[in-house]
């Protein structure tokens, strides 16, 4: 019987370390929650792509004007001379990298990358990819490793791991709309639909840091949002649930939000927390983002709560798996329904 169970071990073993072999690693830097690709030119140069499941950029990877020049890339080939899309987009194509310092090439336009102007998007960055970027791909945010990968055809879950559906919109053909995730949380027995978003990011205040602590990189971290609507509820209902006025100045042009920590999250049957959650307004999730999605959502969850996840996201058949290492507790989705 021991023979068996160590041949079984050295067995599965070997599996895992062979579905690790055939993961393809993208070069990142992990900065306070968010994974920033960092590809290598073969002329040694680099650049920053922030890697966003609720990010634009269409299904290229979205370039900065001021990086691309600074690359020397070219117009594309494959739109017109002035390298313009029939859609009058422009493109420029790929460098060529190193052979550990590749970015995965899209798989439109002819790999090419989508100019974009720099906004506050992508401060610290050069560039984004998106939703429609990474919906054609299997990717994995492990992010007690730091590392983001993405898998070939012989990935498969582990068994630690919890399937979450995630739901995507889809176009008349039955494709996928604009690849942004849906998945469901809950907070104190209330499911609410909100945006799987890697790169929702804080910029919290004096206030907002004292009582937060949120790990900062240039002045920026990671949060989760949920609407104004539902946030005035939690507090009516929970007014022991700490709240912080002028608590996150990252819209431009507006005061600073309120955050309130709510005593745990429920995903995919984990529950993690305690987690603060940022102040938007409803029409941000509601109306503006909801019309992306595949049905109305209140909020977004960001790596304030992923970072206990490695999370894997299999955009083609709408799965994610999220193991938790450390930090989570097993516990049933609850039942109950958002109430509007």
């Amino acid at each position: 019987m021991l023979r068996v169970a160590m041949a079984l071990g050295a067995l599965l073993g070997s599996i895992a370390l062979a579905q690790a072999q055939a993961a393809t690693v993208v070069p990142t830097v992990y900065e306070a929650g968010h994974f920033i690709a960092v590809p290598t030119t073969k002329d040694g140069q680099t650049f920053r792509i922030l890697v966003d499941t609720g990010g634009g950029g269409g299904d290229s990877i979205a370039l900065s004007r001021e990086a691309a020049a600074r690359l020397k890339l070219k117009p594309s080939a494959c739109a017109t001379p002035a390298g313009q899309s029939a859609e009058g987009l422009e493109y420029v194509s790929q460098p060529e990298y190193t052979a550990s310092g590749a970015m995965p090439a899209a798989k439109t336009h002819c790999a090419d990358m989508l100019l974009i102007e720099k906004g506050i998007g992508i401060a610290a960055a050069d560039g984004i990819t998106g939703g429609r970027y990474l919906s054609t791909r299997v990717w994995t945010f492990d992010y007690p490793a730091r590392q983001l990968r993405v898998e070939d055809g012989s990935w498969r879950s582990s068994r630690s791991s919890h399937a979450v559906d995630l739901g995507m919109q889809r176009n008349n053909s039955g494709g996928l709309g604009a690849g942004y995730p849906r998945v469901t949380i809950a907070v104190a027995g209330e499911r609410i639909d909100v945006l799987l978003d890697t790169g929702a990011t804080a910029q919290p205040t004096k206030a907002g840091l004292a009582a937060m602590k949120t790990p900062l990189v240039r002045g920026q971290g990671v949060a989760s949002y949920i609407t104004t609507s539902i946030m005035d509820r939690w507090h009516a209902a929970h007014p022991e649930w700490p709240l912080v006025a002028n608590a996150d100045d990252a819209l431009p042009g507006k005061p600073p939000a309120r955050a309130i920590r709510v005593p745990s999250v429920e995903i995919g049957g984990w529950s993690v927390g305690a987690v603060w959650f940022t102040e938007r307004p409803d029409a941000n999730f509601e109306s503006f983002m909801s019309q992306f999605m595949d049905k109305t959502i209140h909020g977004a969850v960001g790596a304030n709560v992923l970072d206990a996840f490695v999370m894997t996201l299999d955009y083609p058949k709408a799965k994610a798996w999220l193991a938790c290492p450390d930090a989570c507790r097993a516990t049933p989705v609850a039942s109950t329904a958002v109430k509007h």
